[in-house]
């Protein structure tokens, strides 16, 4: 199945819809790949414990590839409560008609106590845990997708989720990784990818719709945007990521980011 190149302002919606309801939102390449996490948050805790009970695991994966079909297939959003009792959904992102990716919420819970009925209810440590699950009532949740589907507009719209193009640009795409693309020019990115500078240029603004100094800009801010999200101060992610000047890293962050980078910190 083909993978998908990922712009690094998916990034900042995630973190946003992540900070704003505390559900995880994770964005998934077609090949079913974790690539990317708002806020780097981890599973519910009561999910972990459920996968560590004897079959959990292979239940919870079982759903999770049938989800994933079912919103493929029909190529719509598919919202479920799952075999644990809480809410999840799946909105796939479709570009010119191709499958390049998914989108991912959950988990939270729409009800107070455990669903009745539950085999693992009667375990007061997974009770307990249950209870840890964001809560955001039942009439909630058609806007909760209603603002994912506008966020999954906005990636597709803007094309910050898009096939991977492969070829030469596909391997300079990974050598910029490699490098967190820090001192790889142009004209060296050419030669590890067997092309020449010039055409480099032009399948970059091509497949990607963005110079190859504007790619390699927002790989580094993406590397940074790791950095600050693990609490990294200002000063020390620029040094980190290659501009010795934190007030210049900070212009040029707010420019492509359009917020300044403190705001990318967690907050106290």
């Amino acid at each position: 199945m083909a993978r998908a190149v990922i712009r690094p302002e998916v990034q900042a919606l995630l973190d946003h819809f992540a900070a704003l309801l505390g559900i995880r939102i994770a964005v998934f390449t077609p090949d079913g790949r974790d690539a990317r996490t708002g806020l780097g948050m981890p599973g519910q805790a009561f999910c972990a414990r459920l996968r560590a009970c004897p079959g959990g695991e292979a239940a919870c994966r079982a759903e999770d590839a049938r989800r994933f079909a079912q919103a493929a297939a029909g190529a719509a959003p598919v919202a479920y409560r799952c075999h644990a009792g809480l809410d999840e959904a799946v909105l796939p992102v479709l570009v010119d008609g191709v499958l390049t990716g998914f989108v991912m919420i959950g988990q939270w819970r729409s009800c107070r106590r455990p669903p009745a009925g539950a085999a693992w209810a009667a375990d007061p440590a997974l009770a307990r845990l249950f209870r840890t699950v964001p809560y955001h009532p039942a009439e909630r949740r058609r806007h909760i997708l209603g603002f994912v589907r506008l966020l999954v507009d906005q990636i597709v719209a803007r094309r910050l989720l898009t096939p991977d193009p492969g070829g030469a640009v596909g391997r300079a795409l990974a050598e910029l990784g490699r490098e967190h693309a820090r001192g790889l020019t142009q004209r060296q990115a050419a030669r590890l990818a067997g092309v020449a500078p010039s055409t480099l240029s032009h399948r970059f603004r091509r497949d990607l719709g963005a110079s190859f100094t504007t790619v390699r800009i927002r790989a580094r801010l993406d590397q940074a945007d790791r950095l600050l999200a693990q609490g990294a101060s200002v000063r020390a992610a620029a040094a980190a990521t290659g501009w010795d000047d934190p007030a210049y890293f900070s212009r040029l962050y707010r420019r492509h980011r359009g917020r300044p980078p403190s705001q990318a910190r967690p907050r106290r």
